[in-house]
């Protein structure tokens, strides 16, 4: 597969060990408005929070959720993490609450202590993930828009997007979502060759019908090689 695009993804790397020209992948970024879509039996966008968001990742027919958590640090810098199982959202915590307390909370079912909401503990996200973790319950948007990658996002702060609204990027740069803790550069960029090359159907063309005597002729047959050449009669 070789890829056109403006941007480097992580999945590129695997271009060095050489490519198949016969799938093209024209990565070209496209952003949109969209109403908020529905899915995992409710809204598309599960709010934990201000600084817990889930976004969704569309790729290759699935969606995964992912978890983006946002922590003010020092200076006013502030660092996201995205979680995309309990075990990232424990070095997320970590990371922002060295002591574990945080952590401590998120392991305890159901307690609710001001920064904490009820639906924010370690089983009932286990729970979530378990469920929606690589559905196909919106493969119609990558079929419809023929992409192999989007990612559905809440706007950020400073955005102007409408009320109901939800932003939605067709060919996505996963990188800057941290996919690969869901799949190796080298297993991503087969499952996007695969995927244009099988369901949205950008591989090589439908071959074009050719007469059987031009068939025979290009493998070296002639009007003569199925018959018993005609011999001179004696007189």
């Amino acid at each position: 597969m070789r890829i056109h695009s403006k941007f480097k993804d992580y999945y590129d790397i695997t271009m060095a060990h050489g490519t198949d020209d016969h799938i093209q992948y024209i990565r070209n970024k496209k952003t949109m408005a969209v109403q908020e879509l529905k899915a995992y039996g409710g809204k598309l966008q599960r709010s934990s929070g201000d600084d817990r968001i889930w976004d969704t990742i569309g790729f290759c027919g699935k969606t995964y959720p992912v978890l983006r958590m946002e922590f003010a640090k020092s200076m006013g810098v502030t660092k996201t993490h995205f979680c995309y199982s309990v075990r990232d959202i424990d070095k997320a915590l970590l990371d922002f609450d060295p002591k574990g307390q945080k952590l401590e909370s998120f392991h305890t079912k159901y307690r609710n202590v001001g920064y904490w909401n009820r639906d924010f503990n370690a089983t009932d996200v286990q729970k979530f993930l378990d469920k929606w973790h690589g559905s196909t319950y919106l493969e119609n948007i990558f079929t419809q828009h023929k992409v192999p990658i989007f990612t559905i996002a809440q706007p950020t702060v400073g955005q102007k997007f409408p009320r109901g609204m939800v932003k939605v990027v067709y060919n996505d740069s996963l990188r800057e979502y941290e996919f690969h803790k869901v799949m190796d550069a080298y297993t991503a960029y087969q499952e996007i060759e695969m995927y244009l090359g099988g369901v949205l159907g950008n591989g090589n063309p439908e071959p074009v019908p050719i007469e059987d005597k031009y068939l025979a002729a290009g493998k070296g047959f002639d009007k003569w090689s199925f018959r018993k050449m005609p011999t001179k009669r004696k007189k």
